[in-house]
């Protein structure tokens, strides 16, 4: 049997709950949905984990995580009909690209999230590798997908599914506003303040400036951030990350 292919559709800060409830005909066909969860709770660290070819995981109880490594590592070997795809194969780098470009694969991605352009280090091992144009339009992927004609490892990141929910032919001006992470970089880009600056006009020392609070829609804990609630407790497959200052004590101040 000769090697299959391998693509990997992610997308973006769509959760569990949300993905059921959409009744998805076309995907569900592929094969059982299972929830999981991500081993990072936003896009660039999570697809760091996945190209070191751990899936997200199942949240089992009651054992060690480097026979929860194994099992994934040995599934892979079944979905793609070859041998040689290990733990000890993928030292010293444990990057899976770089594993399959040595059975002979042809590696490429499409991503649309700025925080996976073609200067981080994830882009790795990928003989192509593209930011696209618009962080929501996944039609536009399609004419620039290989041809298939030998084996190959294709991950898709699509963005329709995260913030700011808009389809790529909606004006912008009619998308919907959080404040959040989208806001303080696109400030520091436009010549607003930077963020380290606004903390400062905020009264706050750098220290306090943090990273990580979970807002609305994608939280699956009760974060009082931007004064929104969670909608769900529902373990969510990604979450997105939004940045906000604390004052110091006191309660966190949306930006």
């Amino acid at each position: 049997m000769s090697a299959r292919h391998l693509v990997v559709v992610v997308l973006d800060s769509c959760r569990f709950d949300a993905f059921v409830e959409a009744r998805p005909r076309s995907l569900a066909r592929l094969g059982e949905i299972e929830r999981r969860w991500s081993y990072a709770s936003w896009t660039s660290p999570s697809h760091f984990n996945l190209l070191m070819g751990l899936l997200p995981h199942r949240s089992p109880k009651g054992v060690f995580a480097s026979d929860v490594y194994r099992g994934e590592y040995r599934r892979f070997e079944e979905r793609l009909g070859i041998d040689g795809i290990s733990f000890p194969a993928m030292l010293p780098h444990l990057w899976l690209p770089e594993l399959l470009q040595g059975l002979g694969y042809r590696t490429e991605a499409r991503v649309s999230l700025p925080v996976l352009n073609p200067a981080t280090p994830i882009n790795r091992a990928f003989d192509r590798y593209e930011l696209m144009e618009r962080h929501n339009d996944m039609a536009a992927m399609l004419p620039t997908l290989p041809t298939f004609d030998h084996p190959t490892f294709l991950l898709l990141n699509v963005g329709e599914t995260h913030y700011p929910y808009a389809l790529p032919d909606e004006p912008e001006h009619d998308w919907p506003r959080i404040h959040g992470l989208h806001g303080v970089l696109g400030g520091a880009t436009s010549g607003s303040p930077a963020p380290f600056e606004v903390a400062l006009m905020f009264g706050c020392s750098p220290p306090t400036f943090v990273v990580g609070l979970l807002a609305a829609p994608k939280s699956t804990s009760d974060v009082a951030c931007c004064a929104s609630r969670p909608q769900s407790r529902t373990p969510t497959s990604v979450l997105t990350t939004y940045w906000m200052i604390v004052l110091p004590p006191g309660d966190p101040v949306p930006m």
